[in-house]
């Protein structure tokens, strides 16, 4: 029983972990896309 716990639960923390790390990287990529979009528009006017 204790096992199970243990096993479940750190699954749990691994899901979570890769859920929040592949949000992170979404946010990340946006906000490079975005800002260097803002960085090359003025140059580019």
């Amino acid at each position: 029983m204790n096992s199970y716990v243990v096993a479940g639960y750190s699954v749990a923390v691994v899901s979570t972990a890769i859920y929040g790390a592949s949000l992170y990287l979404k946010k990340m990529r946006l906000l490079k896309l975005m800002g260097g979009k803002d960085k090359l528009k003025p140059e580019n006017d």
